[in-house]
């Protein structure tokens, strides 16, 4: 499989993870042994649905018992009781190809391949080619059936079950005191990688190679040291940890969710059994009055527990490798220990509560500790089938190569995506999305680095909350006013000056300062990583990379958060001042009805108690670093001279005679966010001229590692700052040919051709997969109109003059359709001019155009005689099987023209996807926020926190 199952191989003899290496084992055992006889290494253990042995010498210690020629199989393919089929003839071959019965073969390199490029068993070299999949001939007077492949294939399975128990695989002793883990926290690009991705597709491929050489340094130390550490039975300790709490912890889950009348008596018991895993260790003298404050009486309880296994052991006989266990069974323990002690402290006195519906929250809260606890230990024994199997049942998990192929390089099997290492359709994503506030607003980890330049004549906004000069350094500006208004109500328009400003743009929300890759692609910029904290560091990041962009020529970064903005290097440079306003005040979003002040409040005193949550421009300023931070540690926009210190958020005054409210700080925000959203449209952003030719993409598959750590990853949780340090030179190298070289490459205006294959697509693949999921009655009407739409949709490249008898499996007819749909877009383009980076984007257009058309041809193979079709359920399975097709292909293109809200905003709404800062502050740190778009009040701005 390509998933993750033969990382630690790869890594062990070539260092990294090759291109098709998983199926390549006949040469990989080869190499191993070569590789391990320096060492002494007789084979290597593995497991598929059974343990093997790769054995690198039949010669060397061991000996032949017997060689058995047992009974042939059965191919799966015979009559009723293991006849030959009707018709058919000894030696002919079977008149259809192998059935899936084959997958084990199928699945292995160990196999040899025929001349009819079927897998097939080796023959003995004395033996004629034969006609591939011939059925076995019975041993003479053998009567009845042979033993059929799935059959065989059982027993294989089952015995591979038989050693579930925790004693292990017979014959094999381990050397716990030198066992080398990939979870080690020494190797940090894993820890790297695994953060944020599901556990069941952790991946040992994604190690470093400098992480790579200390596992080789590491493993070099093992195979040749003489000292054999302590005698501690690791298998049998570890054993002793699981038996002694996987079953009860197991059971508190079971008790704590149960469906039951009298919640007492499981209140009773559940502290019961909680006090049973802790009376081994439960010490104590006198229970203090304030026991629930005051925890020093659980202290040695506490300590005694966490303690229990590892305690006693000789530390100093220890290896590294047993350091690092003990670590481990003190890591757990303490876990364990420490949940148990949570439940004990609300189940001490739980036993006087006698109201039904205290008592159940009590016994959701200890569910859902036991739980969490259970989720973080990630043992295999409490994977069950639920309900248990019968007598006459295996309860078994799913097995390579008989419940899944090679298909998934994610270890995703359930869904089996189809090019999950393709990444062109990434780039055709991420392109298409360039100066797009709704796409960047959704995909807010940015991909791409593209030079562009702003045009003479550009308005540019900067708002302050003092009335004085323009900034004398870096500082930021935005396209738009509405969004300086947020940030003061000073506020100064620049205009672009005659030669166009030279800048580079970061997409996605890469002005959001939050932890959970917006800001990768400036960090990997200007420090090559990811530094701690470094996404709270902007009024920095401005400086240095201000300073790193002299070189080049460049005069800022252009960014967006909820709105368009740029980091302005120079406000002496390039642009002169049009005006500077001095604005209404805003109300803070704390005064009383009517915009007044609150309730006796005089001018000039303090307000009463801190900014509140609700006040959404409070929410700009605590998430800005752009902010300075007052005395009394609130974070305060920067303030006048003349004023003094010590009085914050003190209600502006508005001028002399205005009556009625000022802007409340939610209006301020709404038309900010308005305003972001008046981006939405593709044309992008005026004023921004992108250099195409120029566009670096972290989707390039030359970035490896990024391809690597995508793997198994949720699409909205990929980030550049996965990238290893090897990559970041590649980047840095490639940044620099774009940013100094003189050929502008060809004159394709990419922007306009890609928006031209969406364009052509997207409206008409969403009615398709509305249509055909819609509730009906006339069926046949569907599947009629369904059938017309993707005629349409291939009818501009459909070319053919005859349909084959065969069309069904004969598919030569649909192939001039094929390639003139998949190449529409590019077969035109002067390819001897490109840069390239064009050549990546070509390429990425092809990826997208082949696949949606191949999707198309292969609903029209099913469409074409579907009208002839008249049994209803036949045509609503003829329905949904498009509608998957269609479901797949969007879902594979990501685009976020699809993202709406539904049901559509009335009149008075505003469809906003979530913004920062005011629906999330930090963001979850592996990019789990939700992202759902929702309507908005355009009358009743209420502030939304985050």
């Amino acid at each position: 499989m390509q998933s993750e199952t033969i990382d630690t191989q790869e890594i062990l003899w070539h260092g990294e993870l090759r291109e098709g290496g998983w199926q390549d084992e006949r040469n990989e055992i080869v190499e191993l042994c070569d590789w391990g006889k320096k060492y002494g290494i007789h084979g290597f253990v593995r497991m598929e649905f059974d343990f093997e042995i790769m054995l690198c010498n039949f010669a060397q210690g061991i000996n032949l018992v017997s060689g058995l020629t047992l009974l042939p199989i059965n191919r799966s393919r015979r009559g009723p009781g293991g006849d030959l089929p009707q018709g058919h003839e000894p030696g002919k071959v079977p008149p259809s190809p192998p059935t899936d019965s084959a997958i084990l073969i199928k699945g292995h390199s160990r196999f040899e391949t025929s001349l009819d490029e079927r897998l097939e068993l080796p023959r003995p070299s004395g033996m004629p080619p034969r006609p591939p999949w011939e059925d076995p001939i019975p041993p003479k007077g053998w009567m009845g059936s042979l033993l059929s492949e799935f059959s065989v294939a059982f027993r294989a399975i089952q015995a591979g079950n038989w050693h579930n128990a925790p004693s292990g695989l017979n014959g094999v002793i381990l050397d716990h005191a030198s066992a080398i883990s990939f979870f080690d926290p020494k190797y940090t690009s894993l820890v790297e990688a695994r953060r944020g991705v599901d556990r069941m597709k952790w991946r040992a491929g994604n190690i470093t190679k400098s992480d790579v050489e200390l596992f080789r340094a590491e493993l070099d130390v093992v195979l040749t040291r003489k000292e054999k550490g302590s005698d501690v039975r690791w298998d049998g300790l570890i054993r002793s940890v699981v038996e002694r709490h996987a079953d009860r912890l197991e059971f508190l889950s079971e008790w704590f969710g149960a469906d039951r009348k009298n919640v007492t008596e499981a209140i009773v018991f559940a502290r019961q059994t909680v006090l049973e895993m802790l009376a081994p260790y439960f010490v104590v003298d006198s229970i203090p009055s304030d026991y629930k404050t005051n925890l020093t009486w659980l202290n040695p309880t506490m300590h005694y527990c966490s303690t229990a296994f590892t305690s006693h052991l000789p530390v100093d006989d220890f290896t590294p490798q047993e350091h690092i266990l003990q670590g481990a069974v003190k890591v757990v323990m303490k876990e364990i220990c420490r949940t148990l002690g949570v439940i004990w402290l609300d189940a001490f006195d739980a036993e006087e509560t006698r109201n039904e519906g205290e008592q159940r929250n009590t016994l959701n809260r200890w569910k859902e500790e036991v739980e969490r606890l259970m989720g973080w230990l990630g043992w295999a024994v409490w994977v069950k089938c639920k309900p248990a199997c019968g007598h006459f049942e295996l309860c078994s998990l799913p097995q390579w190569p008989f419940d899944m192929g090679p298909e998934s390089p994610d270890g995703g099997d359930d869904i089996i995506p189809r090019y999950l290492d393709e990444t062109g359709h990434l780039i055709f994503n991420s392109a298409s999305g360039l100066l797009n506030h709704w796409h960047n607003a959704y995909y807010r980890n940015g991909h791409s680095i593209v030079p562009a330049t702003i045009a003479p004549g550009t308005l540019l906004y900067h708002g302050r909350r003092q009335a004085s000069t323009p900034p004398d350094g870096p500082e930021w500006v935005s396209f738009d006013p509405e969004h300086s208004y947020m940030f003061g109500w000073n506020v100064y328009t620049f205009v672009v000056g005659r030669e166009p400003l030279k800048v580079l743009y970061l997409d996605g929300s890469s002005a959001a300062n939050m932890q959970s890759g917006t800001i990768d692609t400036q960090e990997i910029l200007w420090h090559g990583e990811l530094r701690e904290g470094g996404w709270r560091d902007e009024r920095n990041e401005i400086v240095e990379l201000c300073d790193w962009g002299k070189k080049y020529g460049i005069h800022g970064f252009v960014r967006m958060e909820f709105d368009f903005e740029i980091m302005l290097c120079n406000f002496t440079q390039g642009i002169s001042l049009v005006s500077g306003l001095t604005l209404l005040p805003t109300n803070r979003g704390r005064r009383g009805p009517g915009g007044g002040p609150p309730p006796d409040h005089k001018p000039g005193k303090v307000p009463p108690g801190p900014p509140t949550d609700s006040d959404p421009l409070a929410i700009l300023v605590k998430s800005h670093s752009r902010f300075e931070t007052s005395l009394d540690g609130r974070l305060e926009p920067p303030r006048p001279p003349e004023m003094p210190p010590g009085i914050p958020r003190e209600d502006p005054i508005p001028p002399k005679g205005w009556k009625g409210s000022l802007l409340s700080g939610s209006s301020v925000t709404f038309s900010a966010i308005q305003a972001g959203n008046w981006h939405n449209a593709p044309s992008g952003l005026n004023g921004v001229i992108l250099d195409h030719a120029s566009t670096i993409s972290f989707f390039d598959p030359k970035y490896t590692s990024l391809v690597e750590a995508r793997r198994g990853v949720d699409r909205m949780k990929w980030r550049a700052g996965n990238i290893t340090k090897s990559d970041v030179e590649l980047f840095r190298a490639d940044l620099d040919v774009v940013l100094t070289r003189k050929e502008k490459g060809s004159d394709v205006r990419w922007d306009g051709l890609i928006r031209s294959v969406v364009e052509r697509h997207a409206d008409r693949l969403e009615f398709l997969s509305e249509w055909l999921g819609a509730d009906r009655k006339n069926v046949t009407e569907g599947v009629v109109f369904a059938r017309q739409t993707v005629l349409e949709m291939l009818a501009p490249y459909f070319v053919v003059d005859s349909i084959p008898s065969d069309y069904k499996t004969n598919l030569t007819w649909l192939n001039p359709t094929m390639h003139y749909c998949s190449t529409a877009f590019t077969s035109h383009l002067p390819v001897d001019d490109f840069t390239p980076q064009e050549h990546v984007l070509q390429g990425a257009v092809e990826v997208v155009m082949k696949e949606i058309c191949r999707t198309l041809g292969v609903i029209w193979l099913d469409a074409f005689d579907a009208e002839e079709t008249r049994n209803e359920g036949e045509q609503r399975n003829t329905l949904n099987r498009w509608k998957e097709e269609v479901e797949r292909l969007m879902g594979w293109l990501g685009w976020a023209v699809w993202v709406k809200c539904k049901p559509a905003c009335g009149p008075f709404e505003l469809c906003s996807l979530p913004q920062w800062p005011f629906d999330m502050r930090r963001g979850s740190s592996d990019g789990g926020d939700d992202i759902t778009p929702r309507c908005m009040s355009r009358t009743e701005q209420e502030p939304r926190r985050p």
